[in-house]
């Protein structure tokens, strides 16, 4: 279960037996939980969806707010690594983000 993006305390992570659609699991604190779903027509992210995970809270709305800049940011990049570690089985190499996304 590779962590991905460390960005201000929240934590994106891929796991080992991933199932479409392409998705990351995002954690804040030991009790914040969110899976982000990307749904794609073409090569274009043209939804995405975040839900809680099961067991956790929902993210907080400041922490909320920081998790979809993240992603907004981020998506593309978050979905050529789920491809490289799911389907090609290949290592990525962890983003820790320093600067507020703005």
């Amino acid at each position: 279960m590779p962590t991905i993006i460390e960005y201000f305390g929240i934590v994106l992570k891929f796991f080992s037996k991933e199932h479409l659609p392409i998705h990351v699991h995002a954690y804040y604190g030991g009790g914040y939980g969110m899976k982000v779903e990307f749904y794609f027509k073409g090569n274009d992210i043209v939804k995405k969806q975040y839900k809680t995970l099961k067991g956790y809270s929902t993210f907080k709305p400041a922490q909320m707010r920081d998790l979809k800049k993240l992603i907004d940011k981020y998506e593309y990049d978050i979905a050529n690594d789920w491809v490289t570690f799911v389907i090609k089985n290949q290592r990525v190499i962890r983003k820790i983000i320093r600067r507020k996304i703005r």
